[in-house]
């Protein structure tokens, strides 16, 4: 008898955490004050990209310095490989979304799981190879005075 009051409250406890961490996900607010993200692009909407990729461009020529010449270079390098990057973060928020779909279903099926979240660990790879390469364009695009600014901007990302 005391085996199952004990077998229930302790079923009774993790349900409630388990109400408790869903409630606290779903209205978890990343650093930007959105939901969802640390930073902009995971709660950007289709179409959006442009429109922050402009601002982007106009904040680092500003703290760089950029002349025309390099302002117009880096936002070609932004033009192309923008939006390569936002199929990538697309992938992976599809992939948030089918996961959570799935742990909600009736049937939990463990080798859908597996594929989503192999072909999001793939998408995640593509980003950040796209990433180091927007860096790595934009870095020749500098002078040494501009890669150093960029380097206290952004921390070790120039740093040879």
């Amino acid at each position: 008898m005391k085996k199952s009051i004990a077998i229930s409250a302790l079923t009774g406890l993790l349900a409630g955490s388990l109400l408790l961490a869903g409630a606290a996900s779903a209205s978890n607010r990343g650093d930007c004050g959105k939901p969802g993200g640390q930073h902009g692009h995971h709660h950007m909407q289709k179409g959006d990209y442009r429109g922050e990729r402009e601002d982007r461009l106009a904040r680092i020529a500003k703290r760089l310095e950029l002349n025309q010449a390099q302002r117009e270079r880096v936002g070609k390098i932004f033009e192309e490989i923008g939006p390569r990057m936002r199929t990538q973060i697309n992938q992976v928020h599809r992939g948030h979304k089918t996961l959570s779909d799935l742990v909600d279903a009736q049937d939990y099926d463990r080798a859908r799981v597996r594929e989503v979240a192999e072909a999001q660990a793939k998408a995640k790879v593509q980003l950040t190879v796209l990433r180091m390469e927007m860096k790595n364009r934009i870095k020749a695009e500098l002078t040494p005075e501009q890669q150093a600014r960029w380097t206290k901007m952004h921390g070790r990302s120039f740093r040879n």
